[in-house]
């Protein structure tokens, strides 16, 4: 009987220690930003971790009016304040870089329908007027509390148009399962 009560009471402990608020989680963002005819939204962020990996992946949709196709700029590996002007990024609060492990999209048609996907790329191209890309950069990170990420839209003629987002990954942006 003893027995059984130890393991029992191991059990729960088990069980509630996986229950914590630091454990991974989806959280659900509505920022927008529109410049030179491009509106990027961040939508949301997941993290993700196995026994491999731990990932925190940030999710846009990206909407182009202008009259050329553009593209977005993502340089994997390594990242530093050096590639904030040329590639997306993802600063945590403490002012540190962090890796691009996966990237990719999928071109939206007016329906919703999926017509096109990448997976990891170095640049997702998203077509003139009207063209919609459900896009994700994954970085190789896990328990970020706050963040400064970056998507850069590079145009025909080179010009690099950055889209900076801030935020929090707390209790309030949390979505339910």
């Amino acid at each position: 009987m003893k027995k059984l009560i130890c393991l029992s009471t191991l059990f729960i402990v088990f069980l509630l220690s996986g229950c914590n608020s630091d454990s991974p989680g989806n959280y659900s963002f509505s920022l927008t930003e529109e410049k030179k005819d491009i509106e990027v939204t961040l939508k949301r962020v997941e993290e993700h971790t196995n026994s491999h990996y731990a990932l925190t992946t940030f999710h846009y949709l990206i909407t182009n009016n202008s009259e050329e196709e553009i593209k977005v700029n993502i340089k994997h590996g390594e990242q530093d304040s050096d590639s904030s002007t040329k590639s997306s990024y993802l600063k945590d609060g403490k002012g540190s870089f962090h890796n691009i492990m996966s990237s990719g999209g999928t071109l939206v048609d007016g329906e919703g329908d999926d017509t096109h996907s990448d997976g990891v790329v170095s640049s997702i191209r998203i077509p003139a007027k009207t063209g919609k890309m459900e896009v994700h950069i994954g970085y190789q990170v896990i328990d970020v509390d706050s963040f400064e990420t970056q998507v850069i839209v590079t145009l025909p003629s080179g010009e690099a148009v950055p889209f900076v987002f801030n935020g929090k990954l707390n209790e309030q942006n949390l979505i339910e399962e």
